[in-house]
């Protein structure tokens, strides 16, 4: 859970970090409106997926870490223990965000009066005290004071009517879900903050299609010291007014501009590959294998051995056909003790017959003879080819 939480809290920096050093100032409207909430799932989705190539690269730096950094035993376990753990911390910020969420439903349930409903596509106007103007889903408040200036009223109307058909309402409830779940990551609450600045350019924007950019501006400056709501309700006075005027005398941007956000593929790319692309397990050469010795008295009796694929030498050697686990007391080559031979037929039989053998069988049909110790004259050690180390 922590490095995922790490990894997708990168990709956020890293696609906002674009985003305000070439998409910010742009024209872009929606374009940008669509960069922020794509950016956002990307960033949640690129830890969790997984992809074999070759060009993964961050199990190359983990193991270049975990080698080059070697950790005591004592030190992993006080890590792995500390007065307070990370985990319960990021639960108890989790837990707090969660409560001023469901505060802040219940603050705008009070002003609506009830819970908005997506399927109802009727658009409602509601008069409320004071000069206030928001909206919510489907519903336009405005204060019953702008009665005095039907221009300005339908102006405001306007705007908060692009925000209803741009579903806007929906962008700001995700953005103040991310905010609980990365309440430790300052960049969930820059993404808030940009999704709301340009839900206000794209609003505007429609409004003066329909009205005189002199006139438009002169109603904002009368909104220019009112308070904002809350967080998920989106205001006719939104702040910072400065900004929302600068776009609107700015001009269209040009195509070339509209092509900025295509410059992020390559952080895309990195992204993916950075966290989402693990290493290509490559098969092992049969020269690459390493000749070892197994200790057969160590949980794995002498004559199971004899069962395998295998096949014998005139040396006592045994060269296994296919692949086969290890015991992790397996020791470097060494001579081979003299005076060893494997046993006939006739004698395997007759440790089969003993009474104190016992004999078992595996699921894939091999035979596994349980000797005593004392049945066994000899401690064999066997040279066994062909054999790949057990991780085990």
């Amino acid at each position: 859970m922590n490095s995922y939480l790490i990894e997708s809290s990168i990709c956020l920096a890293s696609f906002y970090g674009f985003y305000w050093l070439f998409l910010r100032g742009e024209k872009l409207l929606s374009v940008n409106r669509f960069y922020l909430l794509f950016t956002v799932v990307a960033s949640i989705l690129i830890p969790l997926l997984s992809f074999e190539s070759q060009f993964a690269f961050s199990s190359a730096l983990a193991a270049q870490a975990t080698s080059s950094t070697p950790i005591s035993v004592s030190e992993n376990f006080t890590q792995a223990n500390p007065l307070v753990s990370i985990e319960a911390l990021y639960l108890l910020g989790l837990i707090v965000s969660v409560i001023i969420l469901v505060f802040k439903l219940f603050i705008v349930k009070r002003k609506v009066g009830k819970w908005p409903s997506l399927q109802n596509n009727c658009i409602e106007v509601v008069e409320t005290e004071g000069n206030d103007a928001y909206s919510f889903f489907n519903t336009i408040f405005v204060g019953k004071e702008l009665n005095k200036n039907e221009s300005l009223k339908q102006q405001i109307i306007a705007h908060e009517l692009a925000h209803i058909e741009g579903r806007h309402s929906l962008d700001l409830l995700l953005f103040e879900v991310l905010k609980c779940v990365y309440w430790f990551n300052p960049f969930s609450y820059l993404y808030a903050k940009s999704i709301r600045l340009q839900h206000e350019y794209i609003a505007d924007h429609s409004v003066l299609k329909r009205t005189h950019p002199k006139h438009y501006e002169r109603s904002l400056l009368q909104f220019a010291l009112a308070k904002v709501n809350s967080s998920l309700i989106s205001s006719f006075n939104e702040h910072p007014i400065q900004k929302r005027l600068k776009m609107i005398q700015k001009l269209n941007s040009n195509v070339m501009n509209k092509l900025k956000p295509l410059l992020a593929l390559p952080i895309l790319g990195l992204l993916v590959i950075a966290y989402a692309c693990t290493d290509v397990v490559e098969p092992v050469l049969e020269d690459e294998l390493e000749e070892v010795l197994i200790d057969v008295e160590v949980e794995v009796e002498p004559y199971l051995i004899e069962y395998l694929d295998s096949t014998r030498t005139s040396d006592n050697e045994i060269i296994f056909e296919n692949e086969i686990e290890v015991p992790v007391e397996v020791v470097e080559v060494k001579s081979v003790k003299r005076n060893f031979k494997l046993p006939t037929e006739t004698e395997l039989q007759t440790l089969k017959d003993h009474p104190l053998v016992k004999s078992t069988f595996t699921k894939e049909g091999i035979e596994i003879l349980e000797i005593p110790n004392d049945l066994i004259s000899e401690k064999p050690v066997v040279t066994v080819k062909s054999v790949r180390r057990s991780n085990n």
